[in-house]
């Protein structure tokens, strides 16, 4: 086994079993744009109605099945806005492009929330990182920080915060 994963490392490939596809979820950005496109063009209208709703015969129903892609930075979140797209050319009510852009933008920040948390839990505020471009200097009518807090654990006036978690895009 040793002398097999040596020769691949040595070589660059590696010889796997098995077939690559076909995906029932994105894997790549251009499958993360077409699961978007599918979703907007079949299961968009039936979001609003159906969003929560599940079928014993159909898995998917009104899914958009994009959340791995949005995990993994494959589709950003202001990508959605096609969504409302659909729903100004006619294509979709009101309640689904709006419950679809809400269902993802709530989902990002939970997961921002949870990395934040997970951050702030399991490296004890000893590491820092800049707050995500999201998080930083954005323009906004309510009343926020200047700037955030000082980091601790770095020199002072750093402009970081300890414990931010960046995603990738």
């Amino acid at each position: 086994m040793r002398r097999r994963w040596l020769f691949t490392d040595q070589h660059g490939h590696a010889h796997l079993r098995g077939t690559d596809g076909p995906r029932r979820l994105a894997a790549t950005r251009e499958e993360a744009l077409l699961a978007l496109d599918h979703f907007i063009t079949h299961r968009l209208a039936a979001f609003g109605p159906y969003e929560d709703a599940m079928l014993a015969g159909d898995w998917t129903m009104a899914h958009s099945l994009l959340s791995p892609a949005l995990n993994l930075g494959l589709l950003h979140p202001s990508e959605v806005a096609a969504a409302e797209g659909a729903y100004r050319r006619g294509d979709a009510q009101i309640v689904s492009a709006e419950g679809f852009v809400r269902q993802v933008l709530g989902w990002r920040e939970y997961v921002w929330g949870i990395c934040w948390w997970r951050a702030r839990t399991t490296l004890t505020a000893t590491r820092c990182t800049p707050p995500p471009h999201c998080r930083a200097g954005s323009p906004t009518s309510t009343r926020t920080r200047s700037r955030p807090p000082a980091c601790p654990t770095c020199s002072p006036g750093c402009g970081t915060a300890p414990g931010y978690t960046t995603f990738p895009g």
